[in-house]
């Protein structure tokens, strides 16, 4: 019989079983108008020669960017306290002291190698919606380094890195315009929908904020013309044109908004943020999509300022200071719990045996670490101590034994783990528990002492009825919280170990050992057991595979493996403490491995199969994969039972397309996983398409308790790498070379480009990650559905057939991507459309939708004739009818809302602005004559001015 395997890639010192996730480990604070402990990370990528002036630059652009958010916050924050974190691997960089918790994969700044599409174009990770925190701010050494900036938009680090903050820290988003490659609906230009008071005359205007007309040219990108003195004029209809962009003076009178224009070298304009009263509600951008409210108003509910918290500073701000600070190694004490409850389902026998497999086989050299055991009282196992050879493995290991009695005293174990741990820096607590607490101390009593003493605390449920605070306790201390399911203890305690070891300093890829496969725990009565695993093309040197087993007398003879060529090894080296087959291989061959094993067919006996492996030369990075959840129970809103699961996945800085990506999760009690397909399209919950961030919705959850997370990636036919932007016809000017490489195109709307002949194959893998636990405190009722579908985000006005004589109906077409019955899961079952040329008219309230005359006449049977109730996830097309005739040179605004079987009703969607413009078709010779014209005029116009000057 063929078994169900599944493979992942663990980066043992590298990679997080966990994505950072929006937010998550963060521990800035914003006290009394200033941010401290903010953290920017040094990818050990970067070559230690680029250090000292990567140091400098950052220094610098702290020192500016600190004053510029105190302006663009209006004296309500700043820089006070910033760490400059620099890889261990780094021996000549001077420091002023080494780091605590603080590590690379956490850090708000993460300074390392360009994205294939923003180049050396800094940029925020946002994989979700508004008032929800970035992941992180990238910046490229070159960026930071150069003096002779081409990138365009983002000059100057320390006024740009106000907007690229404001996106991590607020959830707000970008206010301005696109290429259409990257998003057709961010338009350079757009006409406005509302009477402006800004002293704009056109009926064309640049996509930005601002509370009034900026100074500037419209130019455009097309190539100068043999003799040609005007190129860069606009001579087209702006709305429609890539070519055409606006270029702002650097001189304004305008004070908004930094988040359209930040590299304005005024420093005294374009500096602060939109507020209600000077935002642009109609502009076709980001901000308008995803949080249709201005940026200052996203701000003042979030907790840095709610209900006037950090009110105006009337003082001056203080200096940024600046720590640079070098990561070491951490220093652990494993924490586990022999109170007598653990005799439950042998968890701690099944901890036992997966705690010595850890020791011995996946511990890094060199690790400190303490054993620590729990019940009524806590004893110390073993002093915290270095792991430096296998007899110090075997000796940890022999400590482990014990049995389990008394009661349940999680706040001793804590305590006891303090002591052992109060010289060491970088100070972590790895605590396994299945138990509520019954004596003292009490995590509360000791809860102060964990927060204080700046250490690390991850831990690890048994079971259902392990203590509900130990995922506060663990989120508090920058740690993560994992769960552990009586039915699946040997698989899940063995993710959860592993787990560990990405608190471990970030290492570059060569010097990493990677777990890339693990079978699980097989039981069956069959006589053999065959797998196989992928060695993919990014892996493979010093390979080594591992089988083990709970009763050695149950393998028959030694286990075998047949490499892809099809040359057979028996695994004869055994290790008797462990219960483990061992076999290793220099440079492991790239293809399918397969193995086997005789046994004695008795299913109370299991074998379980794991390989580890470094990458297989320098050049070549490992496919990476991490997975995340938003945090939060489910609730009666609709913002609470929104809960996202994530999965990213990349090789090096660069996403990986097209790959088949599964969300598992795993419920409290003992019945079968929910898979979600994760997608990776740029409709909802994904922000962005092609940015290898792959997410669904969670819309499963059959009961309270602590649900786990795991992600797992299979290549297909079509699974790439891309390796350069999108090509199109400006590049002759837009790819010149300078200080940074090829100046890109402005990046990225809701979709990143590339040009698929650049694209490189990443052949078969397979990869698993595994997310924290996700907490539900209330769910629905038996047969209670509370989800609505989710809104449509992308909704566009494809044509209009005007009401006439003969056809008293106007018919919009229409296209958007489906919604599903749940969220982005099943079939909506009805459509409501609304149109008005009052933008405001437009309602949500479908208790009103009834009396509202702006709702369109559409019969559910039209719906299903055009085929149009369908899956989520599809592109659809609909004509809708309205009886009055439309006015010429007039905006109008439509909207849908999706109900479901439930009459749930979904939010109002991307509400789409058109007009009707009367004009006379033109024959091609006048258009060309026109334009001929408009050149001419132009061109007088520049030597009128040259002659004036």
């Amino acid at each position: 019989m063929r078994l169900n395997m599944r493979v992942m890639l663990t980066a043992l010192l590298l990679l997080g079983l966990w994505g950072r996730g929006p937010g998550a480990a963060s521990k800035v604070e914003l006290i009394n108008n200033g941010y401290e402990d903010v953290v920017i990370g040094i990818s050990p990528e970067i070559d230690e020669s680029q250090g000292q002036a990567i140091i400098t630059a950052l220094k610098k652009m702290l020192i500016e960017a600190s004053g510029h958010l105190f302006t663009a916050t209006r004296r309500r924050a700043f820089f006070r306290r910033v760490k400059i974190l620099i890889p261990q691997s780094w021996t000549n960089t001077p420091f002023n002291q080494t780091a605590t918790t603080e590590r690379f994969k956490d850090s708000e700044i993460q300074v390392k190698h360009q994205n294939f599409a923003y180049g050396n174009q800094p940029y925020t990770e946002q994989p979700e919606g508004c008032e929800k925190a970035g992941t992180f701010i990238h910046l490229t050494p070159e960026y930071l380094t150069t003096s002779n900036y081409t990138t365009g938009h983002w000059d100057h680090p320390g006024k740009s890195l106000v907007p690229l903050w404001a996106k991590l820290r607020w959830g707000v988003f970008d206010e301005f315009g696109f290429p259409s490659q990257t998003s057709p609906e961010f338009r350079f230009f757009y006409e406005p929908k509302t009477n402006n008071n800004k002293g704009e005359t056109d009926t064309t205007l640049p996509n930005y904020c601002a509370n009034e007309a900026l100074k500037g040219e419209e130019r455009t990108l097309k190539p100068r013309l043999e003799g040609e003195d005007v190129e860069d004029w606009c001579l087209e209809d702006k709305t429609s044109t890539d070519d055409c962009r606006f270029y702002p003076s650097n001189i304004q009178t305008a004070s908004t908004s930094i988040m359209s224009y930040p590299f304005v070298k005024s420093v005294s304009q374009i500096v602060e943020f939109c507020d209600a009263n000077t935002h642009r509600y109609d502009a076709p951008n980001k901000q308008n999509k995803f949080c249709k409210m201005s940026v200052w108003d996203v701000m003042l509910k979030h907790s840095d300022f709610r209900d006037n918290q950090n009110p105006i500073r009337t003082t001056p701000i203080d200096d940024t200071q600046v720590i640079v600070v070098q990561e070491v190694d951490p220093s652990f004490a494993i924490v586990m719990d022999v109170s007598s409850s653990m005799t439950t389902n042998n968890r701690y026998k099944n901890l036992q045996t997966r705690v010595k497999a850890f020791l011995l086989h996946k511990l890094p050299a060199n690790s400190s670490v303490s054993l620590i055991k729990f019940g009524s009282t806590a004893t110390v196992l073993a002093d915290l101590a270095k792991v430096t050879d296998e007899n110090s493995r075997k000796n940890l290991v022999a400590l482990v034994d014990t049995t389990p009695s008394g009661g349940t005293s999680i706040g001793s174990g804590l305590k006891k783990a303090l002591e052992v741990l109060k010289n060491q820096r970088n100070k972590h607590i790895f605590l396994i528990t299945d138990g509520e607490e019954n004596t003292s101390p009490l995590i509360n009593e000791v809860w102060q002492d964990m927060i204080q003493a700046n250490v690390c605390i991850m831990t690890v449920a048994l079971g259902k009825s392990a203590d509900d605070k130990i995922e506060k306790l663990a989120t508090e201390t920058g740690g993560k919280a994992l769960t552990v399911r009586d039915d699946d203890q040997i698989n899940m305690l063995d993710k959860a170990l592993v787990s560990t070891l990405t608190r471990f300093p970030a290492k570059a890829a060569q010097f990493t050992r990677f777990e890339f496969y693990d079978s699980l725990k097989i039981n069956t009565e069959k006589l053999e057991v065959k797998d196989s695993f992928i060695v993919d093309k990014s892996i493979g040197k010093n390979l080594i595979f591992h089988l083990e087993t709970d009763n050695v007398d149950h393998v028959d003879g030694s286990p075998k493996i047949r490499d892809p060529d099809g040359i057979e090894t028996n695994i004869n080296d055994f290790n008797s403490q462990a219960s483990m087959w061992t076999i290793s291989f220099p440079m492991a061959k790239i293809g399918v491995w397969k193995w086997s094993v005789a046994l004695t067919g008795s299913s109370s006996n299991w074998v379980k199969a794991f390989a580890t492996s470094q990458t297989r030369d320098t050049a070549t990075m490992p496919i990476i994969t991490e997975t995340w959840s938003t945090n939060g129970s489910v609730g009666r809103s609709k913002r609470e039972i929104r809960i996202r699961i994530y999965c990213k996945v990349t090789q090096r800085e660069n996403p990986v397309l097209w790959a088949a990506v599964k969300g598992i999760v795993t419920g409290p009690d003992n019945t079968p996983p929910d898979i979600y397909d994760l997608k990776d399209t740029g409709q909802t919950p994904d922000t962005m398409e092609n940015d290898g961030i792959y997410s669904s919705y969670l819309t499963k959850f059959p009961s309270t308790g602590r649900y786990s997370l795991d992600c797992e990636v299979d290549s297909t036919e079509d699974t790439v790498v891309p390796g350069q932007p999108v090509s199109n016809t400006r590049k002759r000017r837009n790819t010149r070379e300078g200080p940074l490489g090829p100046s890109l195109d402005l990046c990225c709307g809701t979709n990143m480009p590339f040009d698929p002949s650049t694209t490189s194959p990443t052949g078969a893998f397979r990869r698993k990650a595994t997310g924290g636990v996700i907490k539900l405190t209330e769910v629905p009722g038996p047969g209670e559905d509370i989800l609505p579908p989710d809104e449509v985000m992308d909704l566009q006005v494809i044509s209009i057939t005007l009401y006439t004589n003969t056809q008293p109906v106007t018919t919009i077409t229409l296209t958007w991507s489906t919604p599903g019955d749940d969220l982005n899961q099943g079939t909506v079952s009805n459509y409501i459309f609304q149109l008005s040329s009052n933008k405001q008219d437009l309602s949500d309230n479908p208790s009103s939708h009834n009396q509202l005359d702006t709702v369109l006449p559409v019969t559910k049977s039209s719906l299903e004739d055009a085929h149009i109730l369908v899956e989520s996830g599809n592109k659809v097309t609909f004509d809708v009818t309205c009886r009055k005739k439309l006015e010429f040179e007039r905006t109008y605004y439509l909207g849908l809302q999706t109900v479901d079987d439930s009459n749930n009703m979904s939010e109002m969607s991307n509400i789409v602005p058109f007009t009707v413009m009367e004009k006379l078709a033109m024959p091609s010779w006048s258009l060309d004559r026109s334009r001929d014209i408009n050149r001419d005029v132009i061109r007088f116009k520049r030597k009128k001015e040259k002659v004036g000057q």
